[in-house]
């Protein structure tokens, strides 16, 4: 059967099965149209992508370009056949359009493969390296005159820094294919690594090698009409910052954001042909303007019985599969580790605060588990602690990894395991098999806690594997745990198939998602699912972008459910800047009184390519909510508490109730946004008699000036040891007179107490059922509290005026 016949026959099939499908139970899958060209309604981010988006000939003449010279009409050819998509990441800065519009956060940052132009051939080969992206935002667009020709994303460059630059320089290259990506803490993104192809090498053939080059794009810096349209300049250009870029050329590196806000950068290969990299990365974006890159070597610092080869094969190979886990130490307090979960077989652990040490390994699940060339890892939430009362309840344990093919052979798996890290140990579970072996496959987080799966292929297209149309997975999956005993007990649920049209007659039926295909959570709740770029034979590229809506977006007629049938965030404040453990106050209304809030939650916004996004996270948070009447909710929402469970950056924040008229469905909220930031105050602890371990308090801190606005935390008191126990915290209040409150929340103990102290340790009593304040204010810029006379206000004076305090209390 030729391909042709082959995908006619497909249509046929799916739509047969999609019949069966209703919205309610399944979902749906939307391409998004455009009356912007009437006679092709349906939006393609490849061709004719950029319609209406160039201001003038300037933007694409840069010197050196080969492209430079004769009025230019039209974008370059190369840039039509690109396929947007290959990486993907959520941005939360707001968007200025070329109107000055402005458009809401979540904006999608999208590239492809880049351009690579060889501009003078022979021994003294010349090149230009560089690549296109697209912005677009899914929200309408307030300008009604940009409306439809919006929903093609605009266009602009990562352009190439040195054009004509010399075949051996890695470092000068713009071209950011194969990168790998996160989001800072300001909501800028860090992209590490890139594509530079070697035609020099091998006569007839062409060697992938990687790049030397980071960068930074800011969106809040954007200039639409300016060169570098809001990328930064190389992090690491000896010319201006003494320091020559990342240690080595990186192609499929991996980039994790770290507690303190600094991003570690593992793996991507030198070369495509056992050209692993020997070194591991940090970049500290808070050192100077251009921030700090430092090298450690994968070496072994710790005792571990794998071979430096061997470590290298896993850890400085393609994409390493790398998420930060949590879970209570031997003591019961939280802590957690970096952990390398594929595609090879042998795991490893890093000390999130100690990365300077190095890689660990983890023992006693060789024999159980697959490698999974190409398959996915999922850093799963909690299904048991809805409402997490401490850290340890609010902590991330466990990882899917599912899906990928078997090394160097042809086969792929259906297989999914779940690895849940404990201090001493780890433990290993099989989930029932996917409804086909995936190879390729992209993996989503929702908000109703359920995994979306899409796309993939039965066969691999590696190590001279032969597959077929026929290979590609248009079916979809969502994996549900258990309502009792969770992700060990999970199971999958059949979801919307995908299209099965070939609009543009490529022979690429528009809902392959396969390689170089990337899938992110937007802000509504639904998936934006992109890319698609085989290039072995049979080749695929998929030029529609499309949306998965989950079935919590309809009733159980299939009709979709308005704003006002969805539970909704009406406002939260403070959402800026805040501090791990700090309340924060939330309205909400949901649809009636017999909607039931389930949970409030944090979902890290995604930076996915290659079918694979290593930084989702789904956070439940602590809340406490007054029922208003009507459906309208007063709720105090405690942000994480602890940056090894969140780092540092932006969230987007999800209601979801259950839905009475949908027999308890989980329904979210369209996304709240909130930010993080990284814990640079000096850290207070509260000594307090008479607490009781596990008990929680609500920690206020004021400004004696009143200069700063309230932050009130919440925090667990732990040590306890003869009736005392500690609260540690990092408050940001930049102010030398402060005053402390704290006082029981849970009825263990009831009392209050007021005292102040910023660089050391304050004694407290709270007193069961005492009535009484006591207010203590400190001032450490003043010299009359230097109580001892020995020309420094410190800790002895401090003990002085609280040891005065409490006599005169008594």
């Amino acid at each position: 059967m030729n391909r042709g016949a082959f995908v006619a026959l497909l249509g046929i099939c799916t739509a047969f099965a999609a019949a069966q499908e209703t919205n309610f139970v399944h979902g749906s899958v939307e391409m998004p149209t455009s009356t912007y060209e009437p006679t092709r309604p349906h939006v393609r981010w490849r061709q004719d992508h950029n319609l209406g988006s160039w201001l003038n000939n300037a933007l694409l003449r840069e010197p050196g370009y080969p492209w430079d010279g004769p009025s230019q009409l039209a974008p370059p050819e190369w840039m039509n056949r690109d396929v947007f998509g290959i990486h993907a990441t959520l941005l939360p800065r707001p968007m200025t359009d070329v109107d000055g519009s402005v458009l809401p956060r979540g904006t999608v940052i999208l590239w492809g493969r880049g351009q690579f132009f060889v501009s003078n051939p022979g021994p003294e080969e010349k090149f230009v390296n560089w690549c296109s992206y697209m912005l677009w935002n899914p929200a309408e667009h307030p300008n009604p005159a940009l409306r439809e020709r919006f929903k093609y994303g605009r266009v602009r460059f990562r352009t190439d820094p040195l054009p004509n630059g010399d075949k051996t320089d890695r470092l000068h290259q713009g071209n950011l294919f194969c990168s790998g990506h996160t989001l800072l803490e300001d909501g800028r993104l860090f992209v590490a690594g890139g594509h530079y192809p070697n035609t020099s090498l091998r006569a007839g053939s062409t060697r992938f090698e990687g790049i030397k080059a980071a960068y930074i794009f800011d969106l809040q810096g954007l200039n639409w009409n300016t060169d570098p349209f809001g990328w930064s300049g190389i992090l690491g250009d000896p010319g201006v910052t003494g320091y020559v870029g990342m240690a080595e050329p990186r192609w499929y590196p991996t980039c994790l954001t770290l507690p303190d806000g600094r991003v570690l950068i593992v793996g991507g290969v030198i070369f495509d042909s056992s050209g692993y990299t020997q070194t591991y990365e940090v970049f500290d974006p808070y050192h100077g303007p251009d921030g700090l890159l430092t090298a450690y070597s994968l070496k072994s610092l710790k005792d571990c019985p794998d071979t430096f080869s061997d470590r290298m094969r896993r850890l400085g190979n393609f994409y390493p599969r790398l998420h930060t886990v949590t879970y209570p130490d031997l003591f019961g307090n939280l802590t957690g580790s970096i952990v390398y979960t594929g595609p090879d077989v042998p795991t490893h652990r890093m000390d999130p605060y100690k990365v300077e040490e190095g890689f660990d390994c983890v023992r006693g699940t060789h024999d159980k588990r697959v490698y999974r060339f190409y398959g996915s890892s999922v850093l799963l939430p909690r299904v048991d602690k809805l409402n997490p009362q401490n850290a340890v309840e609010q902590s991330l344990p466990t990882v899917v990894t599912l899906g990928g093919s078997a090394q160097a052979t042809c086969s792929t798996w259906a297989t999914a395991e779940i690895l849940e890290y404990h201090h001493d140990r780890l433990k290993y579970y099989r989930v029932p098999e996917m409804d086909q072996a995936r190879q390729h496959i992209n993996a989503v987080l929702l908000p109703n806690s359920e995994m979306f799966v899409f796309g993939g292929q039965k066969k691999s297209n590696d190590f001279n594997c032969k597959y077929e149309v026929s290979d590609i997975a248009l079916t979809s999956l969502s994996l549900t745990p258990d309502p009792v005993f969770g992700w060990y007990r999970s199971k999958w649920e059949p979801r919307r198939s995908m299209d099965s049209q070939d609009r543009d007659a490529n022979l690429t039926v528009d809902g392959a998602r396969t390689y170089h295909s990337s899938g992110l959570l937007l802000p509504d709740g639904s998936v934006l699912m992109t890319g698609t770029n085989l290039t072995s034979r049979p080749i695929m590229n998929n030029t529609y972008p499309a949306i998965y809506k989950p079935p919590y977006f309809y009733k159980p007629d299939n009709t979709l459910r308005s704003a006002n049938e969805r539970p909704r965030i009406l406002s939260i404040n403070p959402s800026e800047e805040l501090d791990y453990g700090q309340i924060v106050s939330m309205s909400a209304a949901l649809p009636s009184a017999d909607w039931q809030i389930q949970s409030v939650s944090l979902m890290r916004p995604g930076s996915a390519t290659h079918a694979w996004d290593n930084e989702q996270r789904m956070i439940r948070l602590k809340y406490e909510a007054e029922h208003l009447g009507n459906g309208r909710y007063s709720l105090q929402v405690t942000a994480p508490f602890d940056p090894l469970i969140a780092p540092p950056g932006w969230y987007m924040v999800f209601l979801t109730a259950y839905a009475p008229d949908a027999g308890g469905m989980v329904v979210p909220s369209v996304a709240g946004w909130i930010q993080v930031k990284r814990q640079t105050g000096d850290l207070m602890t509260l000594s307090i008699d008479g607490a009781i371990e596990g008990a929680s308090y609500e920690v206020e801190v004021a400004s004696c000036e009143g200069s700063a606005a309230p932050r009130r935390y919440t925090a667990n008191a732990t040590a306890v040891a003869g009736g005392r126990a500690e609260i540690a915290l990092k408050p940001t209040i930049d102010e030398p007179r402060f005053e402390v409150r704290v006082k029981a929340l849970n009825g263990l103990l009831t009392g209050s107490a007021e005292a102040v102290r910023r660089h050391a340790s304050v004694r407290l009593s709270l007193r069961p059922g005492s009535a009484a304040e006591w207010v203590l204010r400190w001032n450490l810029n003043d010299p009359a509290t230097d109580l001892n006379r020995d020309g420094k206000v410190s800790d002895d004076d401090l003990a002085l005026a609280m040891a005065a305090f409490q006599s005169s209390s008594d």
